[in-house]
């Protein structure tokens, strides 16, 4: 998962995170860890953030996000 943001976070370090996403009511909750960060840069064309690897979501939980991530990929 990307996080856009100008408050990078240092690769390596752990989160417990929730999102939600479209077409679902319940929240997702996992730990997570950052695995690379971008820093801001004036007039750059990439946002500055960080990537993050979910560590213990559930697998239904990915199979739903896998889902939603493809639906989106051919509307797009």
């Amino acid at each position: 998962m990307f996080v856009a943001t100008t408050k990078v976070r240092l690769p390596g370090s752990f989160w417990e995170i929730q999102f939600r996403l479209p077409g679902r009511d319940q929240p997702f909750r996992c730990r997570a860890r950052v695995v690379w960060s971008r820093a801001y840069r004036q007039g750059h064309f990439l946002s500055s953030g960080f990537g993050l690897q979910f560590l213990d979501l559930p697998e239904e939980d990915g199979l739903w996000i896998d889902g939603w991530v493809a639906t989106s990929e051919r509307l797009s």
